[in-house]
């Protein structure tokens, strides 16, 4: 018997995956963003045994076959509804949204979020130099907006005053013109200037209900996607309490819409009102209305409008792109809810946020040859972000979105539902390439990949589900050589041959 056999015949268990970790880690380096060897035997996340120690969360996976032998286990995707996707670090458990608490600015070079019952500050990175998370807004129709975040904001400050005569101590010029630079229309009602419930000064507006409704109007310029507070104090008569309305001036709809102050007592009580001007509204007006039922009143007086300018020490700014500075959000679907009252949001790490080279790759044993989607950053609407799959003839691709155009490297050989691949997509700077079991079989140029806020997962496209096992999964942001790819299929494969 040759010495090399009596070695080989000792090798200790595990000698050959923890070969090939010390290998994956090794080529890596610290480009390697994250590898997941898929051998978790229980448990909600699958480990990271790169540098971030980026988990995934499983859902629905289960432990497969040994895959490759020798290179421990494997994740079984059965092909409905099974997926690891991207950690999230924070799902908005415990936030609450609407009027009396919005902190959202959607607008350029003023863009932050804050919400009430969720300190987002934690997350904060450092701007220009370091966003190591981002966040994704989703609003009650399912449109997005996301961005990455930078610092943690300040205490709540306010600029100046945009309505005027907030006090009502100017009085207009007789008759229906109660208030100067206010537009009253009594309907109904009555409008009328009071001179002793008041909150401060010495005048207020005292409204009546009518059949239509009493009411007082001012309209003041906006930004829109910025951030404004509203505040008034108001009382009613015992029984009634007033309403309130803001209107987008320029596109003829409602902001909020007409809303009881819920204040029917006898004391005045200040009410708050946060709105974020919508998109394109370059004016918005404030109504104030007597009660819904008639012969109720309703006093108002110190009513204000202002642009927030920090939402509070809770809340973050949001910059448009990874480790940037320009306070934008990074993307804003048409049709985005600015002021919804029941949003959700993520947060993840920013860390598979690629957007120059890149690498992403792992041993996969397909359950059915066509159409599976193996690991995937894509947002295929936009044509954004990467993909490694096996397309519809079962062929090796890999796929490369710079939010023109989706290009496609391809290799020709369809692949069989018996044997471990080892497949690698590359995205050098200029062109896509895909490696099958060590060998670069085909190459595609294309443009740098286009950023996307849809997580990464393995298993899924976010659309369909591939079927089959997956395992020693890895993502770098670096495009691996030829040779190293080459090196790691080596390895795999003298494990997988014993």
């Amino acid at each position: 018997m040759s010495i090399r056999r009596i070695i080989r015949g000792t090798r200790p268990s595990g000698y050959d995956v923890q070969t090939y970790i010390r290998a994956m880690q090794r080529i890596g380096g610290d480009n390697l963003v994250a590898y997941w060897p898929l051998d978790d035997a229980s448990g909600a996340s699958a480990r990271d045994l790169g540098p971030n120690g980026e988990p995934l969360t499983i859902t629905g996976c289960t432990l497969g076959q040994a895959g490759p032998p020798q290179l421990g286990r494997s994740h079984y995707f059965d092909g409905t509804n099974d997926v690891d996707t991207q950690y999230v670090y924070d799902d908005e458990t415990g936030a609450s949204w609407g009027p009396t608490v919005h902190g959202l600015s959607l607008a350029a070079g003023a863009a932050f979020l804050r919400t009430s019952g969720v300190d987002l500050s934690g997350f904060a990175g450092t701007e220009g130099s370091d966003t190591p998370y981002m966040v994704v807004l989703t609003d009650a129709a399912s449109k997005v907006a996301w961005g990455y975040i930078g610092a943690a904001d300040a205490a709540e400050s306010l600029n100046t005053e945009l309505l005027s005569n907030t006090g009502f101590e100017t009085a207009g010029g007789g008759g229906a013109d109660v208030f100067g630079t206010w537009t009253e229309a009594a309907g109904g009602g009555a409008i009328a200037d009071e001179g002793v419930l008041v909150h401060g000064g010495s005048h207020a507006a005292k409204l009546t209900q009518g059949a239509p409704a009493a009411s007082i109007y001012q309209a003041v310029a906006t930004t829109a996607g910025k951030l404004y507070k509203l505040t008034f104090w108001t009382r009613g008569d015992g029984t009634y309490a007033g309403r309130h309305q803001i209107w987008d001036v320029t596109n003829a709809d409602n902001v909020i819409p007409v809303t009881s102050t819920a204040i029917a007592g006898t004391s005045y009580t200040e009410v708050a009102v946060y709105f974020t001007a919508p998109a394109g509204c370059s004016n918005a007006g404030l109504y104030l209305y007597s009660p819904s039922t008639n012969g109720g009143i309703a006093y108002y007086d110190d009513v204000s409008i202002k642009e927030v300018l920090h939402p509070g020490v809770d809340g973050i700014h949001i910059v448009s792109t990874k480790d940037g500075s320009t306070r934008n959000w990074a993307g804003i679907e048409a049709g985005f809810g600015y002021n919804s009252a029941s949003y959700t949001f993520q947060v993840r790490k920013s860390l598979a946020q690629l957007v120059s080279s890149l690498t992403i790759g792992g041993w996969f044993k397909m359950g059915t040859a066509a159409s599976q989607e193996l690991i995937a950053k894509l947002d295929a609407a936009a044509f954004k972000g990467f993909m490694l799959r096996a397309d519809a003839s079962g062929y090796a691709e890999f796929a490369v979105g710079d939010g023109t155009d989706t290009q496609l490297a391809t290799d020709n050989v369809a692949l069989n539902t018996t044997s471990w691949y080892f497949l690698v997509g590359v995205y050098d700077g200029a062109n896509a390439h895909i490696y099958v079991n060590g060998v670069l079989e085909a190459s595609q140029a294309q443009s740098v990949p286009a950023d996307t806020y849809k997580a990464l997962k393995i298993g899924s496209d976010g659309t369909g589900f591939g079927h089959f096992n997956g395992s020693h999964t890895f993502v770098a942001s670096k495009a691996l050589t030829a040779g190293e790819i080459r090196s790691l299929y080596t390895l795999g494969r003298r494990a997988h041959t014993g």
